[in-house]
């Protein structure tokens, strides 16, 4: 559980998150993850890979259910650990990581009654995204330059951005410009109260 890994880091956001989830967190609630995720990410982008990759690995044995409500965090936890994982040179185990993502969605569903057919309309949906709704940029241009809306939206984004990133599933958005626009918004954030650490 979270609750046996130390984790300190100077920012209040974080530190919340971990002290709420290390007293109750729940694999099956759909907020729960996604604050896990958050506090994923703001390690992550702060540069405390380790203490990042201990939480993202909490989530390595929960057993797939169907539940996207959920587990569309859990998938995205997974991703910041492949980006890890490739960062300490260990590429191999990304990529097996990446196998069981793709693994879930082959599972058949009521309307795509076979793993080619469920497949096939993961591949479709994937092929339909550009980049321009990952990076929130219409969102992000719609907020007040500098205020903390354009960096919540900012912050949101990390989480789409790391699918193409790490996954490279999505033929209508170039991984180079994803890449590009994910390093800028964490490099923004770090300058941020909220988000980056006080030094």
């Amino acid at each position: 559980m979270l609750s046996d890994i130390t984790i300190t880091i100077p920012n209040k956001t974080a530190q919340t998150k971990y002290d709420n989830l290390a007293k109750n967190m729940s694999f099956k609630s759909k907020g729960d993850m996604e604050s896990l995720l958050d506090l994923i990410k703001i390690l992550y982008i702060n540069n405390y890979y380790e203490e990042a990759l201990l939480c993202c690995r909490l989530t390595n044995d929960v057993k797939f259910d169907n539940d996207f409500d959920v587990w569309t965090f859990i998938h995205r936890i997974w991703m910041f650990e492949m980006q890890i994982l490739v960062h300490f040179g260990k590429k191999e185990e990304a990529e097996e990581i990446a196998t069981k993502i793709e693994a879930h969605f082959k599972i058949p569903m009521k309307i795509w009654n076979t793993p080619e057919k469920r497949y096939a309309q993961y591949k479709k949906n994937r092929s339909r995204i550009v980049l321009k709704d990952l990076s929130h940029k219409e969102k992000i241009n719609s907020t007040p330059r500098g205020e903390s809306g354009e960096f919540d939206w900012k912050f949101v984004a990390l989480s789409s951005l790391i699918e193409p990133i790490t996954l490279n599933n999505m033929t209508g958005v170039s991984v180079e410009e994803a890449v590009e626009i994910f390093r800028q918004y964490s490099a923004e954030l770090q300058q941020t109260k909220k988000y980056g650490v006080s030094l």
